[in-house]
């Protein structure tokens, strides 16, 4: 790997992190953290049969016990509400709340929204497709 690569790369790595930075710094507001963003933006995204708590734990790599907490949190703000699940009584189907709703429009990810509709399709295409793979390569190693 030349030198003029792994500066490019941790040039990368550096604005990886500062993005990551600003949007946890940014996800404390709406009086929420930005866990309970991610609640939300889970319950508003997700098709009706998804959203139960279970499927909130295993979508962020959290404990049931703390996807629970956080949910309990949104629902006290009167951001979601539980619903009974009538395919399993052993869990709620959740639902944003017209006050939830209102909240995700000011969602401060969204801020991201001008800049990458600013960007060719292709650039689009590209980015996805790479941040996908970044992704991909923190994800746990499966038993």
């Amino acid at each position: 790997m030349t030198s003029d690569r792994r500066t490019v790369q941790a040039q990368i790595l550096a604005s990886i992190e500062a993005l990551t930075r600003s949007l946890h710094a940014a996800g404390f507001a709406g009086g929420l953290n930005p866990a309970q963003w991610a609640g939300l933006r889970f319950v508003g995204a997700e098709g009706a049969e998804a959203r139960t708590v279970a499927n909130f734990a295993r979508h962020h790599r959290a404990t049931t016990g703390t996807a629970s907490q956080t949910i309990d949190a949104l629902v006290r703000k009167g951001l979601v509400q539980r619903n009974d699940n009538p395919a399993d009584r052993r869990s709620a189907l959740l639902t944003v709340t017209e006050a939830g709703a209102s909240l995700l429009s000011a969602d401060p990810i969204r801020r991201l929204e001008p800049v990458l509709s600013g960007l060719a399709d292709q650039d689009v295409s590209v980015l996805n497709h790479q941040l996908v793979l970044l992704a991909l390569a923190l994800e746990p190693p499966t038993a």
